[in-house]
């Protein structure tokens, strides 16, 4: 019968030993070399505000603590103090909202909203939507034009805010310092005029800056509202703009609002 010596077993197992051996060192020596810097860059990464986990000091998943962003239950929701249409002419409108923030040292960098243009009937007629930021503890206006509605007049306006969450940040709100002089009121062939110089007080230009103009009568009602946006003020410079209304103001004037609204740097397109 045929059979196999134990020298011969012996270096047969001794062999199959080194080389399984020598495999496992292979396998330890590729687990170091590539699972260790994989383990650091994908399952060891330090805490943040932006890696869906709960960890550090958050009070929520990315939010309080020490993350910028605000949990929800953090802040008051914005309150809309004032809502108005105005019939420019025929078959065409312009929308007013003053919107408020309570929350001190707390913004947002974007607001979604809706004006809704209904007739006398109390038909919806149009949806305007937009979106702009929020800015800390102040009121501040949302203007929407123009509103064509062709051959169908429309009686009221009313301001939604449409965002599901508002996304509130804590910190610093850096807006340009920009600054108001010299309103003027005047009427010119038959049609009311109001007039601004709008001054940068920064060191460096400011570009696409909206500014709304709001003229109350003497109850301290907003009668009239226009909005132009200002393409570039200089450094250290100022420029003049102009609002035109079709016709004369039929009320006695109180106060006049020129309010430019330039975003933070940073944010600069």
């Amino acid at each position: 019968m045929f059979s196999i010596s134990r020298d011969i077993l012996y270096g047969m197992n001794w062999g199959t030993e080194k080389k399984t051996l020598y495999i496992s060192g292979v396998v330890i020596i590729l687990l170091v070399v590539i699972g260790v810097p994989v383990y650091f860059k994908y399952f060891n990464r330090a805490p943040s505000c932006f890696d869906q986990k709960l960890n550090q000091d958050e009070k929520g998943i990315d939010c309080g603590g020490v993350c910028a962003l605000l949990c929800p239950d953090e802040s008051r929701p914005p309150i809309v103090s004032f809502q108005r249409l105005y019939k420019v002419n025929l078959g065409s409108y312009t929308a007013l909202a003053l919107v408020e923030n309570s929350n001190q040292a707390v913004f947002s960098r974007k607001l979604d909203y809706v004006f809704k243009i209904y007739d006398k009937k109390n038909v919806l007629l149009f949806e305007v939507p937009g979106t702009t930021f929020i800015p800390p503890a102040r009121v501040f206006p949302i203007f929407a034009s123009p509103i064509l509605t062709g051959n169908r007049e429309a009686a009221q306006a009313i301001f939604e805010i449409t965002s599901p969450s508002i996304p509130w940040e804590k910190g610093t709100f850096n807006e340009p310092d920009v600054s108001v002089s010299n309103v003027t009121n005047e009427v010119v062939d038959t049609r009311s005029r109001i007039g601004a110089d709008i001054i940068n007080n920064e060191v460096y230009p400011i570009k696409n800056i909206p500014a709304v103009a709001i003229v109350y009568d003497e109850m301290g009602n907003a009668k009239e509202a226009s909005a132009t946006v200002i393409d570039y003020i200089s450094p250290k410079g100022s420029t003049h703009i102009t609002f035109t209304w079709n016709q004369s103001f039929t009320f006695k004037i109180s106060k006049i609002n020129i309010i430019p609204r330039p975003k933070p740097r940073e944010w600069a397109e």
